[in-house]
């Protein structure tokens, strides 16, 4: 019996002291420099490609419009310089397409290991998240570059814009899919850091870009709903609409501005919360920017385009995903 507690004693020893060491390397703060080269990693594998997605998005907007209006003349030479350089940029990409990330720079760390504070199993998770993320940007490219090669030829013309729309909605679905990984990555890796670096909780920290993102999202949506009885047409006119219009736009403008002068989330060491903010603000400037260039001015009477009505419904989206994940950091 004595022979068996003994036997029991010391299998317990090493095993508690495993436990402990694990920990202690997990919470090691001497690795600081990894964890924050794996962080940048970790958001330039995600924000580099987003940065190319949203100028693919913008490009194929203008391109469908055309697929389903050839003789469309709201086309400005803005747009056509936009596209002819998104697609020089977007085919010289090679490096980032293909590399799960740039090199940060000579000096610093060369490779993108995950430091001992991340267990294996994290590891592996999210090395093989990364690797999809990675294998769907490819499919993504490789279906645009048949578009652009279809567009390019003018074969829209031919079948009235058929393979081209079923084209772009494979890319849709791609992006989609993007999203997906991209959040699952954020997600887990948030909650990664902030377990390594013992974050305390902190309540309504998020609370004041969270509101912002909120009202923001609420006026986009009170615009564009504005906007939808001009889809098959009709105007809207007279003082009060027009005071409406105005107050929708000033509303988005003031939204914008105000979550440029907030700053950092004030979330401590949250690798991800003021990236989405700023990823968030874009959307809305973009938002904002396209219902200035391509929607009617108040007062104005002039049929809304689908195709431009769409656009703005689907950056609204983005924004809704990107709130929606920022409340769960």
């Amino acid at each position: 019996m004595n022979g068996t507690k003994w036997l029991m004693i010391l299998f317990a020893f090493p095993v508690t002291i495993g436990f402990y060491a694990c920990k202690d390397k997990r919470h090691d703060r001497t690795r600081d420099y990894r964890l924050d080269h794996y962080a940048f990693f970790l958001v330039s594998v995600i924000n580099d490609r987003e940065f190319y997605l949203d100028l693919l998005r913008n490009t194929l907007q203008e391109k469908r419009k055309t697929i389903l209006d050839p003789a469309r003349s709201d086309t400005l030479k803005g747009d056509q310089q936009h596209i002819a350089s998104y697609d020089t940029l977007f085919f010289r990409s090679d490096e980032l397409l293909y590399e799960p990330a740039k090199k940060i720079g000579s000096g610093t760390v060369t490779d993108n290991t995950p430091p001992d504070n991340i267990t294996h199993e994290e590891a592996a998770w999210l090395n093989e998240r990364i690797g999809d993320l990675v294998t769907v940007f490819r499919e993504l490219n490789q279906t645009y570059r048949r578009f652009d090669q279809y567009y390019g030829q003018g074969g829209y013309k031919a079948d009235k814009g058929s393979y081209g729309l079923q084209l772009i909605d494979s890319i849709r679905l791609l992006d989609d899919q993007f999203g997906v990984i991209s959040d699952s990555i954020i997600l887990r890796s948030d909650h990664i850091f902030k377990d390594i670096y013992q974050v305390p909780e902190k309540k309504n920290a998020f609370a004041p870009a969270a509101a912002l993102m909120q009202q923001s999202i609420a006026a986009c949506n009170s615009y564009t709903r504005m906007l939808e009885p001009l889809l098959s047409g009709g105007t809207q006119t007279g003082a009060v609409t027009d005071k409406a219009f105005s107050a929708a736009k000033d509303s988005i403008r003031q939204q914008t501005l105000a979550l440029a002068q907030l700053g950092l989330s004030g979330t401590e060491r949250s690798i991800w919360a003021d990236v989405l903010v700023l990823r968030f603000r874009h959307l809305l400037m973009g938002f904002s920017t396209y219902a200035e260039v391509r929607l009617p001015a108040p007062g104005q009477k002039k049929r809304v385009q689908k195709a431009n009505l769409d656009f703005l419904n689907a950056i609204e989206n983005r924004m809704r995903r990107y709130d929606a994940l920022f409340l769960k950091l």
